[in-house]
């Protein structure tokens, strides 16, 4: 079998799982709306009902922070990049679940796998200002220093003031490790 043959054989079974996670959260089988169906479900998020929502890919329904507006994104690796907006409104808070963190390196060869090692909630009304007053361009790709993110982080560890999940949630997020 030549490489291409092997390579059409693999895309048809990405096909095939595509299929199947498209069915199962009603959307197009991205890293994006996965990560977004996942965090509806472990951190009860209520979705918009359409996905080009301008900030926000939904509101939590409940606890500390209900009637929120939540910006999900899933990364493959954790590399303390994170997309942002200059104009967000206020209480805007951004869920990021990733994979393992990124080495400094060429992704030449690496993999990126649909994983979730961490789980970081950072409050844009804290965040932006902060990232401001370090000189931080904001904007695609925003460089957020390391311990903004441990500070943020509500999985596996428990450092982030605003939320604090249970062993049920914990548990949820433990499927996709």
């Amino acid at each position: 079998m030549t490489e291409l043959q092997e390579l059409a054989e693999a895309i048809r079974r990405l096909n095939t799982a595509g299929d199947d996670i498209a069915r199962i959260i009603g959307r197009p089988a991205e890293r994006s709306h996965a990560g977004e169906f996942i965090a509806s479900r472990v951190f009860g998020i209520q979705l918009h009902e359409w996905a080009e929502h301008r900030y926000s890919d939904g509101i939590f329904e409940s606890g500390p922070l209900a009637g929120r507006a939540v910006n999900v994104k899933w990364y493959g690796h954790w590399g303390c990049l994170l997309d942002l907006h200059e104009d967000v409104p206020a209480g805007l808070c951004h869920l990021v679940l990733t994979g393992s963190a990124a080495q400094a390196v060429s992704s030449k060869g690496k993999k990126s796998p649909w994983n979730v090692t961490y789980a970081f909630l950072l409050d844009t009304d804290v965040l932006i200002p902060a990232l401001r007053a370090r000189g931080v361009r904001i904007g695609i790709a925003t460089s957020v220093p390391k311990q903004l993110w441990l500070d943020a982080e509500v999985y596996p560890s428990a450092c982030s003031p605003l939320l604090r999940l249970t062993d049920g949630q914990k548990q949820m997020l433990a499927l996709f490790h």
